[in-house]
């Protein structure tokens, strides 16, 4: 950003304040209103100011601010050129309106329904469409009065006291409403004045904390700080959308002595900022909201609202900014992990990856809103999105044009100027340098690769994956001298890796390339450069020339790759033009992928066989014979000595075969995906199965671990069968290492090598027999002690449950109903608490004599509120509580609920939320929780000895709850169930439940039941 000047001339500053204040004391209330003409004129005259704008949008080029003397007044006031005074008006109605052009001026900080504009704006308004007018005074008559009296007309003749048309019937209304349209209304608004129309908005501003050498200025009238208001009209519903382009300032320049004289003089560092503007259009926004279109002319500081006391001139705000934001042209950086501003290098990977795959799905919509926000204008922005970036239309017809514009004026601009792949970028990688051996530096990167994934949400595309082909150094020469002073410029030793790169391809959201030069870097401004890395260069790629026959650039393991390329050798009739096909995607692929699964994805001898920016498209058949040719010349140069790279899990002090099935004569190989039609299978010799591994817990740093092997095998022979590859191998060493690549033991495979491990084995297996039939008897010991245990362990855990259960049910109660209680008691507590019942018994026996019921019990019902308690006795005595309380139309929550729950209760051993459980007496708190369900629609028996399942009580069917049968025995449980939406929103029922689940009525009923209400 460019510096902002300020000119000012000592003797203009001195002067400022003071003449100012002899202004406003020597001149009356008609001098302190100063001539709109003279302030605008020097505002004309004045370089205002360019007042940075901390948006998302470039800023414009800064203006400077020339401070100047307030001008004097003039003897006469004369009309201003920016307002002139409009046509005379001749009205029929009551009172003629006299517009007068100093009463054009709307002020936000007081009520802006007065004034002459008000007046005049709403005329205008209200003009635009009288019929509809009309329709809406008549629908709405406190419009009449709100219009009249802004307009100084008595409406006491169409409105009565109450604020409805003065009429006692419809046909007196009717001629009411005709009388006000005819002498007010109509002689109005048919000499409403068009626009264009020049008026003065009056805005209130707070200025902020003083930094030194501004004040921060702040709109009490927009958290944007733009002109764009909404005033109040007489005779309208809605607010007026005054939309004026441009921005306020947001700053206000000034020296330290001229900053301490404007605070001592104004109150509450309130401000007013008046804005000559031109309304040049009248209408509707896109919500419906009546609007005038217009633009600021001028505008200017005031210390009051009289525009009598000047402070500076800002003038017009300057153009928006059309033009699109598309990143610079050149080799951008990404910082991946690090500070650093990489915003034009993700919007060019944003431009890229949208022309590629267009707008990603994943963002619920708005990509195409964060898309216009990061590249085009704001006002451009505005033609498509509202405030919550959504689509400004939801019809389906108008979205769909809608869209196909905005594909063609903002999305088109944009990916047009994206650059086609095969593109330049760099990219900035920490490191960490280790510890200084003498020779180099250990270098560590945070990863296994050059790959990274970068979100873009801001900018249209939900993240794109970034792969480049290559590995990160791991160690950094470097002698003595060179090395201490590297210590001692690189703080915490970190350096910075950048990777100029060629994005080639793109795959999806996958973008790959290959790495040109990496360079590192003391400190991350890429300032002092420390080492180069060249060994990035790109291999002659096989498609444009190679030999007739290629051996590998290295020692060649057994891979898909190494699988097809024998069956090429030995059985070519396998591989048709399908699978030639699919062999080629496969090697494409293969090569412009990162991070693929495949093993020969980092141990392919051959080299590239591809261009860079080859891609999926440009396949021809003059490539589909280039690949075979080259795919022939090298499986004529295959070796006879292959590679194979297995794990095997061992125990430190415990041979582990080295080929676990070796004596079934054949192992099962394991690649992955190949391309010829069958299951690779390798033959090993029987005596490859003596072969193990055998390391002590100090060899091996534990007492287990995975082991890798690289084995040496030479191919024998090579058989095509029925679907099934047969490699007959000969095992020549295996090495076995760690994870970290440390070799542990070298296996080799001699013929007295073999000799040898027979007569160990034999002479192990004797030993072994003996050891077993001995560890067999310590086991069935073993086991008989454990039993033991664990008999007099569940004995008692048992113990302690049922005296917990006990205990329980002693404590718990609900409204002082206990188990075991007498039926009389429980009855007098429920009815002492509900009032006024319904009384039902007995509830009704489930079918199923396997689980616990009830046939026995009481149900008290209050019928106005709905809460129901109910009873259930076995033996004379309660075996059961319950109570269902409904909360419907009640604001308390089940947050409120299981507090006051669990002061009663205790901390429940089961759940804090809806669902909670005090179960002391089982293992099985859930279990025993969810094992008896209390519902509504139970069945009970009533006066007059119907079996219900509802009732209804003053026009309310209530339905009646009970316990179902159950199968649980948890002793004495207590579970409380509420129903609610969420902790914070009311709860509509609570049902809480006191039961001895040892407790069960007899199978077969006693036949004089008595049933008591």
């Amino acid at each position: 950003m460019g510096r902002l000047s300020i000119i000012m001339s000592a003797a203009v500053t001195a002067g400022l304040w003071s003449a100012a204040a002899a202004a406003s004391d020597n001149r009356g209330a008609a001098a302190d209103q100063r001539p709109y003409q003279q302030i605008s004129e020097q505002r004309r005259a004045d370089v205002a100011p360019q007042l940075r704008q901390e948006t998302q949008h470039p800023a414009p080029p800064r203006r400077q601010i020339r401070w100047h003397e307030p001008p004097r007044a003039p003897a006469a006031l004369a009309p201003s050129p920016l307002v002139p005074p409009p046509a005379p008006l001749r009205l029929d109605g009551p009172r003629a309106a006299a517009y007068s052009p100093r009463s054009l001026v709307i002020d936000l900080s007081r009520n802006a329904q007065e004034g002459e504009a008000i007046r005049m704006i709403a005329d205008m308004l209200l003009g635009m469409d009288i019929e509809q007018t009309k329709a809406e005074f008549i629908r709405v008559p406190s419009l009449v009065r709100s219009y009249g009296r802004a307009h100084g007309v008595d409406t006491s003749a169409y409105l009565d006291a109450y604020g409805g048309w003065a009429a006692k019937n419809e046909f007196d209304r009717a001629a009411v409403q005709q009388r006000f349209f005819a002498q007010v209304l109509e002689p109005r608004l048919r000499h409403a004045r068009k626009p264009p129309l020049e008026v003065t908005i009056l805005y209130p501003v707070t200025l902020g904390e003083y930094d030194g050498s501004r004040f921060p200025v702040a709109a009490t009238t927009s958290r944007k700080n733009d002109y764009d208001t909404s005033i109040g009209v007489p005779g309208l519903n809605k607010s007026v959308i005054l939309d004026l382009p441009g921005r306020m300032p947001e700053f206000l320049p000034m020296d330290q002595q001229s900053a301490r004289t404007l605070i001592a003089e104004i109150r509450n560092r309130r401000l007013y900022l008046s804005a000559a503007v031109r309304m040049t259009g009248i209408g509707t926004d896109r919500y419906g909201r009546p609007s005038m279109k217009g633009e600021v002319v001028d505008a200017a500081f005031y210390r009051d609202q009289a525009h009598g006391r000047f402070v500076a001139a800002v003038g017009a705000p300057a153009p928006p900014d059309m033009t699109f934001k598309i990143p610079p042209a050149g080799n951008l950086v990404l910082p991946i992990g690090v500070a650093g501003d990489g915003t034009n290098a993700q919007k060019m990977l944003a431009m890229l990856a949208i022309r590629e795959n267009g707008f990603s799905g994943r963002m619920g919509g708005n990509n195409e809103a964060a898309f216009t926000r990061a590249f085009a204008p704001a006002p451009l922005y505005e033609q498509y999105f509202d405030t919550s970036s959504r689509w400004i239309t939801r019809n389906e017809l108008e979205l769909a044009r809608l869209r196909q514009r905005f594909q063609t004026d903002v999305v088109q601009p944009v990916i047009g100027q994206a650059p086609k792949l095969p593109v330049e970028m760099s990219f900035l990688w920490p490191m960490q340098l280790g510890t200084y051996d003498g020779d180099s530096f250990p270098l560590s990167f945070n990863g296994r690769g050059f790959t990274t994934t970068i979100r873009l949400s801001n900018f249209g595309y939900h993240e794109l994956r970034i792969g480049l082909l290559g590995s990160p150094p791991a160690d950094l020469p470097m002698p003595p001298p060179q090395a201490e002073a590297l210590l001692a410029t690189a703080g915490n030793r970190a350096v910075y890796l950048r990777v100029d790169a060629l994005l080639t391809h793109m795959h999806g959201d996958l973008l790959t390339g290959r790495i040109r030069r990496a360079t590192l870097f003391a400190d991350i401004e890429t300032t002092r450069p420390v080492a180069s890395f060249d060994d990035f260069n790109d291999v002659r790629p096989a498609m444009l020339g190679h030999g007739d026959r290629l051996e590998p650039h290295g020692p060649l393991s057994l891979t898909p790759e190494t699988l097809d390329l024998l069956t090429l050798r030995n059985a070519p009739q396998a591989l048709d033009e399908e699978r030639w096909t699919a062999w080629l995607n496969r090697r494409l692929q293969v090569e412009q992928t990162v991070g693929r699964a495949d093993a020969d994805a980092s141990d392919d001898p051959w080299g590239p066989f591809f261009p860079v920016a080859f891609s999926q498209r440009e396949v021809t058949q003059q490539t589909r014979d280039a690949f075979r040719s080259w795919s022939l010349a090298r499986a004529a140069g295959l070796p006879d000595r292959y590679r194979l790279r297995q794990e095997l899990f061992v125990e430190a002090g415990k041979p582990s075969p080295v080929f676990q099935a070796a004596r079934s004569g054949e192992i099962l190989v394991p690649l992955g995906r190949q391309i010829a039609p069958c299951k690779p299978v390798m033959r090993l010799p029987k005596e490859a199965g003596l072969f193990t591994v055998d390391l002590t817990e100090q060899q091996l740093g534990q007492r287990s671990s995975a082991l890798r092997l690289t084995g040496e095998y030479d191919l024998v022979g090579y058989q095509f069968d029925q679907g099934k590859c047969t490699l007959e191998m000969r095992p020549v060493r295996v090495v076995a290492a760690t994870a970290e690549g440390d070799a542990l033991a070298t296996i080799e495979m001699g013929r007295a090598e073999i000799a040898a491990i027979e007569a160990k084995r034999q002479a192990a297996e004797e030993a072994t027999a003996a050891d077993a039939a001995k560890q067999e008897q310590e086991k069935r010991d073993r086991a008989v002690r454990q039993e033991q245990e664990r008999q007099r362990e569940q004995e008692a855990q048992r113990r302690a449950l049922a005296e917990a259960s006990e205990a329980a049910g002693a404590r718990y109660d609900i409204l002082g109903i206990k188990l075991g209680m007498t039926p009389e008691r429980a009855e007098e507590i429920a009815r002492e608490h509900l009032g006024d019942v319904v009384a039902l018994a007995d509830p009704e026996m489930g079918s199923d004599p396997s689980k616990t019921q009830f046939d026995h019990g009481r149900l008290f019902v209050q019928a106005e509120t709905g809460e129901q308690i109910g009873l259930y006795l076995v033996d004379g005595a309660v075996a059961g509580v319950f109570r269902h309380l409904d909360l419907a139309g009640k604001s308390i929550t089940y947050g409120d609920l299981n507090t006051l729950l669990y002061e009663k209760y205790g901390e429940p051993t089961l759940g804090r939320d809806r669902k909670s459980g005090w179960i002391p007496g089982s293992t099985d708190a859930r279990g025993c929780a969810y094992g008896v369900v209390l519902s509504g629609n139970a069945s009970w028996t009533d006066e007059t000895g119907k079996r219900v399942q509802s009732i209804r009580q003053n026009d309310r069917l209530i339905s009646l709850y009970g316990i179902r049968p159950f199968s649980i025995d948890c002793g004495v449980i207590l579970t409380n169930d509420i129903s609610a939406e969420g902790p914070d929103r009311p709860a509509r029922s609570v049902d809480t439940l006191l039961l001895d689940t040892r407790r069960r009525t007899q199978p077969n009923r006693s036949a004089d039941a008595e049933v008591k209400f």
